[in-house]
């Protein structure tokens, strides 16, 4: 029969090898992207990878090599804390809403810290009470209760990261997402429904990780459950992976600076409903697949504050529709032209300004839902 133990390995290393596979495509696609923002965000996911890398080869020490586990333990304290923190400053940079508010260190310096305390106690701890911890699979060391509970204390402050990180990473989303359709009009790119999918992974260990609190972890190791759990981070990671090299996001970025010496009209002359008008039939913006309320505002001498404000006041709408709604009109238009008898679908969903067939679909099916949802009312 195969040891247990190999089996455990060979579980627990598919999503270390994972990670790893996914870090070799964040340093490719570091070297050839461009762009503050996407840089940052691709070095935050290369450090987490390598966190989650180590992550699993300490869990993997933890199983076949108690020995190399006690020497490798501080690190791997550090390495659990920081795979969350930089995940939620990854998910803090999707999700910000134009403001200048900066991710705070505390959150990377709590867990230096404390990787600190685990490695100076661990110096002035004899080397023998260390790996009883460890073979004993986190059993209390005779005289030395306090230094056991906190050598012991991975999987607590395991399950605290990952309770505050993503429930403070849902709120983020949440409010991000009411603020991105009064900022792009790209359906697809701003559903962030994989970023809400990211937090319900993380959140799904919970309940196998909190079976070691009340379990023995020579039980708790040795179940066919955890092995399975340790399967879902390859999901997570994969996702992000995608997801950052497809492009699939919009970074709510600030609001330029108008041109040195323009002024900017006041408030009562800036905008009015022909003037608008006039632009969105004359200029076609939506056809810029890409279309931020900052374009917008840009072309109309303003603030995206104030189109925003316009276009809910005078159409009763966010930004995002009422952009895809000129896209459908564009569309229909398109469809009538003679010389466009010949092009696809796909063609003339990209010609009306939708980003892939997969926002227009998601742009019909709403429209759609909510003209249904009218006539049921009316």
């Amino acid at each position: 029969m195969i040891n247990i133990e190999i089996i455990q390995a060979i579980a627990f290393s598919a999503p270390m090898f994972s990670a790893l596979v996914c870090l070799i495509f964040m340093l490719l696609y570091y070297h050839n992207s461009t762009g503050i923002s996407t840089r940052k965000l691709t070095l935050l996911m290369i450090f987490t990878y390598i966190m989650a890398f180590f992550c699993w080869f300490g869990i993997i020490l933890y199983v076949m090599d108690y020995d190399a586990f006690v020497r490798f333990n501080t690190f791997f304290f550090l390495a659990l804390m920081l795979d969350q923190v930089l995940l939620y400053h990854f998910m803090f940079i999707i999700t910000g809403t134009g403001n200048k508010r900066r991710f705070n260190t505390i959150h990377y310096i709590v867990p230096v810290i404390l990787a600190v305390i685990m490695g100076v106690w661990s110096l002035l701890t004899p080397y023998e009470v260390q790996y009883y911890i460890v073979e004993s699979r986190g059993e209390n060391a005779p005289g030395y209760l306090w230094y056991s509970r906190f050598f012991s204390s991975t999987v607590p402050i395991f399950i605290i990261y990952n309770i505050i990180y993503p429930i403070a990473g849902f709120y983020r989303i949440r409010v991000y997402r009411r603020e991105v359709v009064n900022y792009s009009a790209d359906e697809y790119r701003t559903s962030v429904g994989w970023l809400y999918m990211l937090v319900f992974l993380i959140l799904l260990t919970l309940p196998l990780a909190s079976g070691v609190l009340f379990v023995h972890k020579s039980i708790f190791f040795n179940s066919t459950l955890t092995i399975i759990g340790a399967l879902l981070p390859i999901f997570q990671y994969v996702i992000i992976c995608y997801n950052l090299i497809s492009g699939n996001y919009v970074i709510i970025d600030i609001d330029p600076a108008p041109p040195i010496g323009e002024i900017v009209e006041s408030e009562t002359s800036l905008l009015n409903r022909k003037r608008f008008e006039q632009y969105i039939y004359n200029k076609k913006p939506y056809k810029n697949s890409k279309l931020r309320i900052i374009d917008v505002a840009a072309d109309l001498c303003t603030n995206r504050s104030y189109v925003s404000a316009f276009i809910n006041k005078e159409y009763g709408m966010n930004f995002s529709r009422y952009i895809n709604l000129r896209r459908l009109e564009e569309l229909d238009n398109l469809r009538l032209l003679p010389e466009n008898s010949k092009s696809s679908g796909l063609e003339l969903v990209l010609m009306a300004g939708f980003s892939g067939y997969r926002s227009y679909l998601r742009v019909k099916k709403d429209e759609n839902q909510k003209s249904i949802l009218s006539k049921t009312i009316g």
